[in-house]
């Protein structure tokens, strides 16, 4: 499913766009789709470290054991 979206831009991003796509042989919408779909991906990574930052506050004690339990060495 698609939807559409009105887009207001500079002229000269247009203009700037416009010759990206003709370039790649793609449309404009096929950029700025691809700029989306990174923009949001980037968010998505973004988000997902800090929940991984987040739940590893307070844990490097037990983590330091888990590493060294799995390679056999002693925990400091």
């Amino acid at each position: 499913m698609t939807s559409a979206l009105t887009l207001r831009l500079p002229e000269e991003t247009h203009q700037r766009l416009k010759a990206l796509s003709k370039e790649r042989g793609v449309s404009i919408n096929a950029l700025v789709n691809e700029a989306a779909v990174k923009l949001v991906m980037e968010q998505d990574a973004l988000s997902f470290y800090r929940q991984c930052v987040d739940y590893a506050q307070g844990r490097e004690q037990r983590a330091l054991e888990l590493l060294a339990k799995a390679t056999g060495s002693s925990a400091e």
